[in-house]
């Protein structure tokens, strides 16, 4: 089993947030989406494992990969103000994510 460090994650939602920022045609839009979903689905995983551990961070995280799972299943319909949320999710969650490194009960540990 191979330690991944939180913060790994919080690098890759910041670069997701900045291509969603910077997609200029619905088509690069929906990669982005798409992206960020298969992202937070990775996420919830992990997340999912260590609820247990009852930390507040993680709670949130896992609230918000099932809103972005539910809100990106209706990607042609997604407005300017849907993606500006996950942008704006992506810039939090990534903020949170780095505390959960200090916390060794709830590092995600891969296969």
């Amino acid at each position: 089993m191979a330690f991944v460090e939180w913060s790994v994650y919080a690098v890759r939602l910041k670069r997701c947030a900045e291509r969603m920022s910077r997609a200029r045609t619905v088509d690069e839009l929906r990669v982005c989406v798409a992206e960020n979903t298969q992202l937070w689905a990775q996420l919830d995983e992990l997340l999912s494992e260590r609820l247990e551990a009852r930390c507040a961070d993680c709670r949130t995280l896992h609230n918000r990969a099932r809103y972005v799972a539910e809100t990106s299943a209706v990607i042609p319909t997604l407005s300017d103000s849907h993606i500006e949320a996950f942008i704006a999710i992506n810039r939090q969650s990534a903020e949170i994510l780095p505390m959960l490194d200090l916390s060794a009960d709830i590092n995600p540990v891969r296969n």
